[in-house]
């Protein structure tokens, strides 16, 4: 979600030190890992508003270039440029259910939305992308 490496590994560091101050008070250790998810979420949401209030757009970082197959490159700058166009929000939504795996019921409460939004965000990123991608 955030393109700049550096960038990330601030947000990432911030993440571990509020995990370490606020360990203990995890009520349902079952439930760490939507925890984890929703304190990441936010500092990645309060760095992204960090940078929209500087008027710097917000790109997601460029994909390894994989020497095995140029097809999947292009392909895959092709799908980047996609998740790009997508709102934040739906951008959000693809990235936890395809790429992390969650179900929408992980992602709505990360998100603190109804499961309904997510399945919302998800069709909406999915329509838009189709678009994008078949020309």
């Amino acid at each position: 979600m955030l393109a700049d490496e550096q960038v990330a590994e601030d947000v990432l560091q911030n993440v571990w030190l509020r995990v370490v101050r606020c360990l203990i008070q995890v009520e349902h250790p079952e439930r760490f890992s939507a925890w984890l998810f929703s304190l990441t979420r936010k500092a990645v949401l309060d760095r992204l508003r960090a940078k929209y209030r500087h008027d710097v757009q917000v790109e997601l970082g460029e994909l390894p270039d994989w020497n095995e197959n140029e097809q999947r490159v292009v392909v895959l700058e092709e799908v980047d440029a996609a998740l790009s166009g997508l709102q934040t929000a739906d951008r959000e939504a693809v990235v936890l259910y395809y790429l992390e795996g969650l179900s929408v019921n992980e992602i709505a409460e990360i998100c603190a939305v109804p499961p309904g939004t997510i399945k919302s965000r998800l069709h909406r990123a999915r329509q838009i992308m189709r678009k994008t991608l078949d020309p």
